[in-house]
């Protein structure tokens, strides 16, 4: 493990916690002052509970429909990761680089377009579109 020095200049750094203003409620006080941020937040919560609830329902319907078993959703949950990590490391920085920052989140939304077929009912199209795993059930 590793500490990394502060960043923030001796000046901005804040010398004691003020307890009072650091309550959850504060923020959503704040957000509540700026409207224009309060429909972003809702938004991106949105957003962030659809990206949490997704891989509880995958492993759930595959479980049920397919017959998927813990290792295989291991499996694949675990090639998902690792290829998400992959694209972080060695391709954003490259592709915003040349599309720019705009180019390349509408390259990401559109990119995922493709992938909208692998999750339509039938397990002749789910098992030809997931890296070969095969139902026990059918």
């Amino acid at each position: 493990m590793f500490v990394l020095p502060e960043s923030l200049i001796p000046e901005r750094r804040v010398k004691a916690i003020e307890w009072r203003r650091a309550n959850p409620l504060g923020a959503l006080a704040f957000l509540r002052a700026r409207g224009n941020l309060l429909g972003l937040a809702s938004v991106y919560f949105l957003f962030q509970l659809a990206q949490i609830v997704l891989p509880t329902i995958f492993v759930l319907y595959t479980g049920y429909r397919y017959g998927w078993t813990p290792r295989i959703l291991g499996f694949h949950l675990h090639g998902h990761g690792v290829s998400g990590i992959v694209v972080q490391m060695f391709l954003v920085g490259p592709v915003v680089a040349r599309i720019g920052e705009r180019g390349a989140v509408l390259l990401a939304r559109t990119g995922g377009i493709p992938r909208i077929p692998a999750l339509c009912p039938g397990p002749q199209r789910l098992d030809s579109t997931s890296w070969g795993y095969r139902s026990s059930r059918r």
